[in-house]
Protein backbone atom coordinates (compact mmCIF):
# COMPACT_ATOMS: atom_id res chain seq x y z
CA UNK A 1 0.00 0.00 0.00
CA UNK A 2 1.32 3.43 -0.99
CA UNK A 3 2.18 5.64 1.97
CA UNK A 4 0.01 8.74 2.41
CA UNK A 5 1.68 12.02 3.31
CA UNK A 6 0.09 15.14 4.73
CA UNK A 7 2.19 18.28 4.78
CA UNK A 8 0.71 21.29 6.52
CA UNK A 9 2.16 24.67 7.32
CA UNK A 10 2.00 28.42 7.33
CA UNK A 11 2.00 31.01 4.61
CA UNK A 12 5.15 32.99 3.86
CA UNK A 13 6.14 36.43 5.15
CA UNK A 14 3.57 39.02 3.94
CA UNK A 15 4.60 41.93 1.74
CA UNK A 16 2.45 44.87 0.60
CA UNK A 17 3.91 44.95 -2.91
CA UNK A 18 4.11 41.28 -3.92
CA UNK A 19 1.77 39.53 -1.47
CA UNK A 20 4.72 37.75 0.13
CA UNK A 21 8.24 39.13 0.32
CA UNK A 22 10.71 38.33 -2.47
CA UNK A 23 13.03 36.54 -0.02
CA UNK A 24 10.09 34.54 1.31
CA UNK A 25 9.09 33.50 -2.23
CA UNK A 26 12.52 31.97 -2.65
CA UNK A 27 12.17 30.39 0.80
CA UNK A 28 8.84 28.81 -0.23
CA UNK A 29 10.33 27.53 -3.49
CA UNK A 30 13.33 26.05 -1.65
CA UNK A 31 11.13 24.34 0.94
CA UNK A 32 9.06 22.72 -1.82
CA UNK A 33 12.20 21.61 -3.64
CA UNK A 34 13.61 20.10 -0.44
CA UNK A 35 10.60 17.80 -0.04
CA UNK A 36 10.06 15.10 -2.65
CA UNK A 37 6.53 13.73 -2.36
CA UNK A 38 5.75 10.18 -3.44
CA UNK A 39 3.04 9.96 -6.08
CA UNK A 40 0.48 12.61 -7.00
CA UNK A 41 0.18 15.79 -4.94
CA UNK A 42 -2.77 18.05 -4.19
CA UNK A 43 -2.39 21.53 -2.68
CA UNK A 44 -5.13 23.19 -0.59
CA UNK A 45 -4.90 26.84 0.44
CA UNK A 46 -6.54 29.53 2.48
CA UNK A 47 -7.96 32.27 0.22
CA UNK A 48 -5.82 34.98 1.85
CA UNK A 49 -3.25 36.34 -0.63
CA UNK A 50 -0.15 35.46 1.43
CA UNK A 51 -1.31 31.85 1.74
CA UNK A 52 -2.47 31.60 -1.85
CA UNK A 53 0.86 32.77 -3.29
CA UNK A 54 2.68 30.33 -1.02
CA UNK A 55 0.41 27.54 -2.28
CA UNK A 56 0.81 28.56 -5.93
CA UNK A 57 4.59 28.30 -5.72
CA UNK A 58 4.46 24.87 -4.08
CA UNK A 59 1.82 23.65 -6.54
CA UNK A 60 4.14 24.73 -9.36
CA UNK A 61 7.15 22.89 -7.91
CA UNK A 62 5.16 19.70 -7.26
CA UNK A 63 3.15 19.99 -10.51
CA UNK A 64 -0.01 19.74 -8.42
CA UNK A 65 -3.53 21.08 -8.73
CA UNK A 66 -4.51 23.83 -6.28
CA UNK A 67 -7.85 24.17 -4.51
CA UNK A 68 -8.75 27.25 -2.45
CA UNK A 69 -10.77 26.49 0.70
CA UNK A 70 -12.41 29.17 2.82
CA UNK A 71 -12.21 26.81 5.80
CA UNK A 72 -8.43 27.21 5.87
CA UNK A 73 -8.73 30.95 6.60
CA UNK A 74 -7.80 31.69 10.21
CA UNK A 75 -11.10 33.45 10.95
CA UNK A 76 -13.05 30.30 10.06
CA UNK A 77 -11.99 28.60 13.30
CA UNK A 78 -13.25 31.46 15.42
CA UNK A 79 -16.82 30.57 14.42
CA UNK A 80 -17.61 27.60 16.69
CA UNK A 81 -14.19 26.03 16.26
CA UNK A 82 -14.92 22.86 18.23
CA UNK A 83 -17.38 21.57 15.67
CA UNK A 84 -15.48 22.91 12.66
CA UNK A 85 -12.14 21.15 13.21
CA UNK A 86 -13.48 17.65 12.44
CA UNK A 87 -15.29 19.04 9.38
CA UNK A 88 -12.10 20.76 8.21
CA UNK A 89 -10.06 17.57 8.63
CA UNK A 90 -12.74 15.51 6.91
CA UNK A 91 -13.02 17.86 3.95
CA UNK A 92 -9.26 18.27 3.42
CA UNK A 93 -8.33 14.61 3.70
CA UNK A 94 -11.37 13.44 1.72
CA UNK A 95 -10.27 15.70 -1.15
CA UNK A 96 -7.01 13.75 -1.33
CA UNK A 97 -8.53 10.34 -0.73
CA UNK A 98 -11.36 10.67 -3.26
CA UNK A 99 -9.00 11.59 -6.09
CA UNK A 100 -6.37 9.04 -5.06
CA UNK A 101 -3.60 11.48 -4.18
CA UNK A 102 -0.74 10.21 -2.07
CA UNK A 103 0.40 13.66 -0.92
CA UNK A 104 -1.79 16.46 0.41
CA UNK A 105 -0.27 19.85 1.18
CA UNK A 106 -2.22 22.43 3.17
CA UNK A 107 -1.25 26.11 3.43
CA UNK A 108 -2.98 27.84 6.31
CA UNK A 109 -2.35 30.19 9.25
CA UNK A 110 -0.85 29.95 12.74
CA UNK A 111 -4.22 29.89 14.60
CA UNK A 112 -5.29 26.81 12.63
CA UNK A 113 -2.01 25.01 13.38
CA UNK A 114 -2.20 26.04 17.04
CA UNK A 115 -5.74 24.75 17.33
CA UNK A 116 -4.73 21.42 15.79
CA UNK A 117 -1.94 21.21 18.44
CA UNK A 118 1.03 21.33 16.11
CA UNK A 119 4.36 22.52 17.56
CA UNK A 120 5.46 26.07 16.82
CA UNK A 121 5.86 26.69 13.10
CA UNK A 122 7.71 29.57 11.48
CA UNK A 123 6.31 31.28 8.39
CA UNK A 124 6.82 29.43 5.09
CA UNK A 125 7.70 26.16 6.81
CA UNK A 126 5.63 23.01 7.16
CA UNK A 127 5.19 19.73 9.02
CA UNK A 128 5.20 16.24 7.51
CA UNK A 129 2.82 13.51 8.71
CA UNK A 130 2.82 10.01 7.19
CA UNK A 131 0.62 6.94 7.47
CA UNK A 132 -0.56 4.07 5.34
CA UNK A 133 -4.07 5.56 4.96
CA UNK A 134 -5.86 8.91 5.05
CA UNK A 135 -8.33 7.70 7.70
CA UNK A 136 -5.56 7.28 10.29
CA UNK A 137 -4.17 10.74 9.54
CA UNK A 138 -7.70 12.14 9.86
CA UNK A 139 -8.18 10.41 13.24
CA UNK A 140 -4.96 11.92 14.55
CA UNK A 141 -5.95 15.43 13.48
CA UNK A 142 -9.51 15.18 14.81
CA UNK A 143 -8.15 13.89 18.13
CA UNK A 144 -5.80 16.93 18.11
CA UNK A 145 -2.81 14.60 18.30
CA UNK A 146 -0.82 15.14 15.11
CA UNK A 147 1.99 12.61 14.75
CA UNK A 148 4.65 14.75 13.11
CA UNK A 149 7.39 12.67 11.52
CA UNK A 150 9.42 15.57 10.17
CA UNK A 151 9.37 19.27 9.46
CA UNK A 152 10.71 21.29 6.58
CA UNK A 153 12.45 24.40 7.90
CA UNK A 154 14.21 26.64 5.43
CA UNK A 155 15.48 29.82 7.14
CA UNK A 156 14.68 32.96 5.20
CA UNK A 157 18.39 33.85 5.26
CA UNK A 158 19.08 30.90 2.93
CA UNK A 159 17.17 32.68 0.16
CA UNK A 160 19.30 35.83 0.10
CA UNK A 161 22.17 34.28 -1.85
CA UNK A 162 19.84 33.51 -4.78
CA UNK A 163 19.46 37.23 -5.48
CA UNK A 164 23.26 37.45 -5.84
CA UNK A 165 23.32 34.39 -8.14
CA UNK A 166 20.67 35.65 -10.54
CA UNK A 167 20.46 39.14 -11.97
CA UNK A 168 17.15 38.11 -13.55
CA UNK A 169 15.72 37.29 -10.13
CA UNK A 170 16.89 40.59 -8.66
CA UNK A 171 15.49 42.55 -11.61
CA UNK A 172 12.12 40.78 -11.39
CA UNK A 173 11.37 42.45 -8.07
CA UNK A 174 12.32 46.00 -9.07
CA UNK A 175 8.77 46.89 -10.13
CA UNK A 176 5.78 45.33 -8.38
CA UNK A 177 3.44 46.40 -11.20
CA UNK A 178 5.25 44.29 -13.79
CA UNK A 179 5.94 41.36 -11.44
CA UNK A 180 4.71 37.94 -12.54
CA UNK A 181 4.60 34.83 -10.36
CA UNK A 182 5.00 32.72 -13.51
CA UNK A 183 8.20 34.61 -14.35
CA UNK A 184 9.46 34.04 -10.80
CA UNK A 185 8.83 30.28 -11.06
CA UNK A 186 10.50 30.14 -14.48
CA UNK A 187 13.63 31.89 -13.17
CA UNK A 188 13.79 29.62 -10.12
CA UNK A 189 13.37 26.54 -12.34
CA UNK A 190 16.32 27.73 -14.42
CA UNK A 191 18.46 28.23 -11.30
CA UNK A 192 17.68 24.66 -10.28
Amino acid sequence: MEEKTLTIGRHALPDIFFGISPESMVQVYLSAKSFAPNGKSLVLSSPIKRALITAQIRAHVWNAPLIVMDELHESYLHRDSVSRVPLLCEKCLSAADNADYSHLHIVTHLPVLDYLHFPSCEMANFFVLKHTCWDKLKENLIALKPCVSDSINIPIGNSLSYFDKSEQLSNLFKDSKSFSLDAFCKIMDEIF
